[in-house]
């Protein structure tokens, strides 16, 4: 256990350090803190990462999910991307595309164009500048819309602004009760409608985009559990026992590091001497909140499978399986979905950190005695 836990530690200090080259073809690219691409890619590419930069030429599908995502360049096909702060697009997509942005904006620039439909939804702002010749349905807190449209555009919210120049060529669709003034310089070729209930398929659209996200998460916390498990067998064993027998306070001690540790990762970044430990910390301290819900995972499928000794691969596979289902449905439920899920990765987080304390070994070393006389 004691030699499980050290590589572990090398193993994390060697992911938060290492750049991964891209290749060409199907790539998966997941816990990185900045992807930037700019050259051709022939296949479908999946992006998980801090900051995520596509100046590239994509020619299938693009699935991408970051705190920052920024597309200035060209997508042959369907684009898929999940921005917890912002969702930049300034390129041309060939295909469809979905933008999400549950805590930020989503904008679309003015030299952007869309082959396809758009689906759009933000937790602040939508800014639409560009072009597309599909369908268009948008939902945020505030819409701008100041781009050219060739379908019909759908609208959910309660703050809707037109700027000069913006052009809708189908259906103007508002889903709500207030009036929506138009200003000089605005057309609309087709009906405008305003409605409480939605005639388009915007809260389908929304809800099959997030279950995409969240079946690109599932995954990829399939594929992760299962490396842990090859790679680090003793470890992860050590850290599902200590899940199951429960001797410890470790959803205290993983709520209270996770605080300590981003309060402390944030202060050093401001400094100038400490801004690499803060980096440094902050990533850790993510690989570490989510590896512990992995560790729960495979406790909550044990438990389901009423087998918690003498497991074989493929039965732990199967449980991490079912675990991850049900902790990926916990957090879907409204208003107690993100606590819970909170509390299972800092219980999975306060497992790891009381394992690696328990694998440390004591240094025994000796000072020389002052007394006693030098030889000569």
């Amino acid at each position: 256990m004691k030699q499980g836990a050290r590589t572990f530690c090398r193993a994390l200090l060697l992911l938060t350090c290492m750049v991964v080259p891209f290749s060409r073809g199907d790539d998966w690219r997941l816990f990185e803190d900045s992807i930037e691409i700019q050259e051709a890619v022939a296949d479908d590419v999946f992006l998980l990462a801090n900051i995520i930069r596509l100046n590239g030429t994509f020619g299938e599908d693009v699935w991408a999910a970051g705190r920052k995502v920024e597309i200035t360049g060209t997508i042959q096909d369907d684009l898929r991307v999940a921005g917890a702060e912002v969702v930049n697009l300034s390129g041309t997509i060939g295909g469809d595309a979905h933008l999400l942005s549950n805590f930020g904006n989503v904008v679309v620039g003015t030299s952007s164009t869309i082959a396809g439909d758009s689906t759009l939804q933000a937790g602040k702002r939508i800014t639409f500048a560009g072009k597309s010749a599909g369908d268009v349905w948008a939902q945020a807190p505030r819409i701008v819309i100041e781009g050219h449209i060739g379908g019909t555009l759908t609208l959910s919210s309660n703050d809707i602004q037109f700027l000069p120049g913006a052009t809708i060529e189908g259906d103007l669709v508002q889903l709500g009760t207030q009036p929506l003034p138009l200003p000089k310089g605005v057309t609309v070729l087709g009906e405008r409608i305003q409605t409480t209930a939605d005639p388009s398929d915007l809260s389908q659209r929304i809800a099959q985009l997030r279950w995409m996200i969240k079946g690109i998460q599932f995954v990829t916390a399939f594929l992760i559990g299962l490396i842990m498990l090859r790679a680090f067998p003793v470890f992860t064993g050590q850290n599902i026992d200590l899940l199951l027998q429960r001797q410890a306070p470790l959803v205290s001690v993983g709520l209270f590091s996770f605080i300590l540790f981003i309060l402390a990762g944030y202060f050093l970044l401001i400094t100038v001497i400490g801004s690499g430990v803060g980096v440094f910390l902050l990533l850790v301290t993510g690989m570490l909140f989510y590896l512990g819900k992995l560790f729960v995972a495979f406790v909550i499928g044990m438990m389901i499978l009423r087998q918690t000794t003498e497991l074989k691969f493929r039965k732990l596979a199967l449980a991490l399986i079912l675990g991850l289902a049900v902790l990926y449905s916990l957090s879907s439920i409204p208003y107690i979905g993100d606590s819970l899920y909170l509390l299972a990765s800092c219980w999975g987080m306060g497992a790891m950190l009381v394992s690696l304390r328990l694998s440390q070994k004591p240094l025994h070393f000796s000072l020389p005695d002052s007394n006693k006389p030098e030889t000569p």
